[in-house]
């Protein structure tokens, strides 16, 4: 969708009133489903021409920074890491999941003993299975996540440099530089879930990272 000026938007008032619910369902929640939005508001009949880029935009200057600031604050009172804060789009897979796997997205809790339906574990607090790529038709809301988790920023980092280049198709690409790290860093506990959502099933066909002397 076209970029959406300042002006155009500070001017229409379905954009406004719009941002506005988003904000006080994120500020309450941290999660906001569009179609509930649209149809509080009575907006249905102009669904077509909101511009959710636009709106995702300033929820991130808005609500999703105070959020931020708030848990760096707390955080930094523990002693603790700054957590990675952001705002993501949701496909309907979030919303279908159950309260366990929706609080292992929000706060990177993985719950222990997941299985799936044939029984094998799985690890319910990784963003990939959850994340829409985008704000079109497969976004169906959004989430303020919050994680001091440092896999979860690795999976954002890639994914915000596949945007930025213009390789979001090719995700196996990201996913197999998401294992590659992970293994490099020592973690091959959290390697199996991000290799399968990545479609990789030969970890070593993931050529080693070449290091200088």
């Amino acid at each position: 969708m076209r970029r959406m000026t300042k002006q155009l938007f500070d001017r229409s008032k379905p954009h406004q009133d719009i941002l506005a619910e988003c904000t006080a369902r994120l500020a309450e929640t941290s999660v906001v489903r569009k179609d509930k939005v649209i149809d509080k508001l009575g907006y249905a009949d102009v669904v077509d021409s909101i511009n959710w880029d636009a709106i995702a935009e300033r929820l991130k200057t808005g609500v999703v920074q105070a959020s931020r600031a708030a848990a760096e604050a707390e955080a930094e009172a523990a002693g603790k890491p700054k957590p990675t804060v952001d705002l993501f789009p949701v496909a309907e897979a979030f919303f279908k999941a159950d309260a366990q796997a929706k609080k292992a997205m929000l706060t990177g809790q993985r719950t222990p003993g997941r299985v799936d339906a044939k029984g094998n574990p799985y690890d319910d607090s990784f963003p990939g299975r959850y994340i829409a790529h985008g704000h079109g038709k497969k976004c169906v809301g959004y989430v303020i996540a919050t994680y001091a988790d440092g896999r979860f920023a690795a999976y954002v980092t890639e994914l915000r440099r596949a945007q930025a280049n213009g390789k979001l198709t090719k995700l196996k690409e990201m996913g197999e530089r998401v294992t590659r790290r992970l293994v490099d860093e020592g973690k091959p506990g959290q390697v199996p879930t991000i290799a399968k959502h990545a479609g990789v099933t030969d970890l070593t066909a993931i050529p080693a990272r070449k290091t200088g002397k």
